[in-house]
């Protein structure tokens, strides 16, 4: 069985998690069939233009010197529009040649920014006394050095402006959540994602720790609502998947034994979606995982679950790890048969793992380091079908997902590594992502 931060089968939600919205890539104009010299340039910045460019760039953590630079780019080169013509074969926002991508993918403003971090974040890492203007200047390659710093005044009153736009809003979620299971019944758990498809889940699964085209593909949730979960439900050795959903003040689960189709149990209701987190796990060794949350309780996180799918009152209780500080994770970590706690805890720009054979108590294992908080997600399964599950993170790399996985518990090398899935986050505008609690990563 697998799990993830919050266990055992809960896609990363970040405290950034699926929720509801439109992707921060949606400001689209249609295409035109070749560039053209624009006649004209609105002379204020559209709105739409301000709060996909602000959105995409603080998506990606990036630096305040990067944000700049990203705001003096598209000032000087568009006022902050995205124009269907340029010079030459220019397009966009950031009037992009066409080296950089089709027509459509450089009208569109989130992709268009993506593209414009892409180069900006690695030449601001590379050269740290540099100006926001030099950054933007080494990406666009401007006939003009100087524009860019010269805009320095405006670019900062529209990013002003950009973060009035959002305004309140739940954090940024990732696009697809990474989960793991054995979806097979071969003993091996392996990794998948539960990406966001319009307003529902579509769940992309492989049979092996690597990448190419999903094995197993689903449909299952509403992803304005709905966190993903898996487990193996019945007992017959194969994870499958499930949901976890804001109804209220409450948490609604809905499991089934397949990828597809009706609830293969009745709905029920367990947990509060306001602090608890939604986890899985087979708790009394029984073979079949059931459901449970971690909530925030103070600075510390406590633990209730249930021994069969239904609501009521907790018939598993515990606590561990700091709800400041460490996201929650579920697993068998000594291989027998029971899946107890552990948490995953920002330490500085690392991650530090701390795992127990309970429900609570001290570590069971020295504590050890393994991924960077900034980018990766921490995610927990039995990768090499040993009966023990360990650790893994599931880190943003440009736009995919990048997975690295050890085979015990320490840190070092990764054992096992893999590319797949999207790494893309999206702002969403209403519906649940689970509560925020703790804020790292900050996708």
């Amino acid at each position: 069985m697998y799990h993830q931060p919050w266990r055992r089968r809960l896609g990363w939600w970040l405290a950034a998690t699926l929720s509801g919205g439109a992707l921060i890539t949606a400001v689209l104009v249609p295409a035109a069939p070749a560039a053209a010299a624009c006649t004209s340039i609105p002379s204020t910045a559209d709105p739409n233009v301000l709060k996909t460019v602000y959105l995409t760039a603080t998506g990606r953590q990036v630096t305040d010197r990067v944000l700049l630079a990203t705001f003096e780019a598209g000032w000087v080169e568009s006022h902050m529009n995205n124009l269907p013509c340029g010079d030459l074969d220019s397009l966009g926002v950031f009037q992009q040649r066409s080296h950089y991508g089709s027509t459509a993918q450089r009208l569109n403003v989130g992709w268009a920014t993506n593209a414009f971090l892409d180069r900006a974040i690695p030449v601001a890492a590379a050269h740290p006394s540099w100006t926001a203007g030099q950054v933007a200047q080494e990406v666009q390659r401007s006939a003009f050095p100087a524009r860019y710093d010269q805009a320095q005044a405006k670019a900062l009153e529209l990013i002003a402006v950009a973060r009035s736009l959002v305004g309140p809003s739940l954090p940024l979620r990732p696009l697809c959540h990474p989960v793991a299971g054995d979806w097979d019944g071969n003993g091996t758990e392996t990794l998948g994602v539960a990406c966001k498809n319009g307003h529902g889940i579509r769940w992309n699964l492989m049979n092996f720790n690597g990448g190419g085209s999903p094995q197993i593909t689903g449909s299952y949730g509403n992803s304005d609502t709905c966190l993903p979960v898996t487990g193996d439900w019945n007992g017959n050795g194969k994870d499958t998947i499930g949901v976890a959903c804001k109804n209220g003040h409450g948490i609604r689960w809905s499991l089934i034994n397949a990828f597809n189709g009706s609830p293969s149990y009745p709905e029920f209701g367990f947990g509060n979606s306001n602090t608890c987190q939604p986890v899985t796990g087979d708790w009394n060794g029984n073979g079949r995982d059931t459901i449970g949350v971690a909530c925030k309780a103070g600075n510390g996180i406590s633990f209730s679950g249930m021994n069969s799918h239904n609501g009521g009152s907790p018939q598993v209780t515990g606590g561990y790890g700091n709800s400041n500080t460490c996201h929650p994770l579920t697993g068998d970590w000594n291989g027998n048969g029971k899946d107890t706690l552990g948490a995953a805890c920002k330490n500085s720009h690392g991650i530090r793992w701390s795992l127990t054979n309970a429900l609570n108590g001290s570590p069971s294992y020295p504590e050890f380091g393994f991924g960077n908080s900034n980018t990766c997600q921490p995610i927990t399964a039995d990768w090499n079908g040993d009966g023990r599950d360990t650790i893994g993170i599931a880190c943003r790399n440009g736009h995919n997902l990048r997975w690295s996985m050890m085979n015990s518990h320490t840190g070092g090398s990764p054992q096992i590594e893999a590319g797949f899935g999207n790494g893309d986050t999206y702002q969403p505008t209403g519906g649940w992502g689970g509560p925020t609690w703790p804020t790292w990563p900050n996708t």
